[in-house]
């Protein structure tokens, strides 16, 4: 299924050492390609400028071509450094150059649309984010490697 191109920020509010934005979707490896020297080999790591408009950062850019990515779409990801202003000019950036804001939960969403993950595996994502003891860890990693999917199946087949 073919999809506009979505970016938005992957990391939590406020400054930190890195940031990452990440893109998905058909377009996503030409837009990022207008401001970074960009060679698309899959799952290489690059270095290098990134230049949007007067922001100039160095990054490490990774590209996920699809179907082998999170979304199952082209992924392409940017680590650049984190403070919250340059990483919203970033995104800001790309959006000028065609990408669309992401809406909350959309990666999870493609995922789910193009058969990544279950639909309990992409609620489970938010378990994990939000977990706060080993006990709770352990029971959404259970629900990420597909285990309650694997018991509702033998529950329908019984």
């Amino acid at each position: 299924m073919s999809m506009d191109t979505i970016v938005a920020v992957a990391t939590p509010p406020g400054n930190a050492g890195v940031g990452i934005v990440r893109l998905s979707g058909d377009g996503c490896v030409d837009i990022v390609s207008q401001v970074f020297p960009f060679k698309t080999t899959p799952r290489v790591v690059q270095v290098g400028k990134l230049r949007i408009g007067d922001v100039t950062d160095e990054v490490v850019v990774l590209y996920f071509r699809a179907p082998h990515s999170f979304t199952g779409e082209n992924v392409v990801e940017i680590q650049a450094h984190g403070g919250s202003f340059l990483l919203s000019r970033i995104v800001d950036g790309l959006v000028a150059l065609g990408a669309r804001p992401a809406g909350a939960g959309e990666f999870s969403r493609r995922a789910f649309v193009n058969g990544k993950m279950s639909l309990d595996q992409a609620e489970a994502i938010i378990e994990t984010i939000h977990a706060e003891s080993d006990v709770h860890l352990r029971a959404v990693s259970a629900v990420m490697q597909g285990q309650l999917r694997r018991g509702w199946r033998r529950w329908r087949v019984s």
